[in-house]
């Protein structure tokens, strides 16, 4: 039977509204899997953690690593700890700090979960297990420092970037406002041209993914 041309435009409707539904529904659909795991967004660290960090007096360095938020979860985030001249961590002895978790942004301040040396382990063995690659990258403190004494700036946004094969972490200067953050004017960044794995110390002890 003949279509009249009113039955095919509503027809013609219906197709594009179908195929518009479906693309938004696979789009939500590729939101939810990422924001489930596998994908690691830009995380901030406010200047009172980081100088916390900064502060032992064996710290010359800030590590930090793509790890899973809890043993609960496949969500990830980035986690720190303070790297004496050797390359070890500073997470046992006399004055030692926890491993810092990054939970969040509350106003302009990182929610954060300390973490002894095992569940560190365990939350890089939490990244493995989804068939992602762990892997750390270390600053310097001055740098680190630097980026923090920009103007505006009260923490360091950090950044999973790729380099070569492997991927590494960028920091750079970030203002947080509100539980978010942007770059400030004259803001400084610097990419870790040495991530582990690529490159990491001989000794492996001095790492909790290795």
């Amino acid at each position: 039977m003949k279509q009249t041309k009113s039955e095919i435009t509503m027809i013609y409707t219906r197709s594009k509204v179908l195929n518009v539904t479906f693309i938004l529904f696979f789009a939500f659909s590729s939101i939810l899997v990422s924001a489930q795991g596998g994908t690691l967004g830009p995380t901030f660290f406010s200047e009172d953690k980081v100088n916390d960090i900064l502060s032992h007096r064996d710290a010359v360095a800030v590590r930090f690593y793509n790890v899973v938020e809890n043993e609960n979860t496949t969500a990830l985030t980035t986690m720190a700890i303070g790297v004496r001249q050797d390359g070890s961590e500073i997470n046992g002895g006399l004055f030692a700090r926890k491993y810092k978790v990054n939970e969040g942004v509350v106003g302009v301040q990182t929610t954060i979960n300390g973490v002894s040396r095992n569940t560190a382990t365990a939350l890089c063995a939490g990244v493995t297990a989804q068939g992602l690659l762990s892997f750390s990258a270390d600053f310097p403190k001055e740098t680190i420092q630097s980026m923090m004494n920009v103007k505006d700036a009260n923490g360091v946004q950090i950044l999973q970037v790729s380099s070569g094969a492997n991927p590494t972490f960028e920091a750079s200067s970030a203002e947080a406002a509100n539980g978010s953050w942007t770059a400030p004017k004259n803001a400084e960044k610097s990419t870790s041209t040495e991530p582990c794995p690529t490159f990491c110390d001989s000794d492996n002890s001095h790492y909790v993914n290795r």
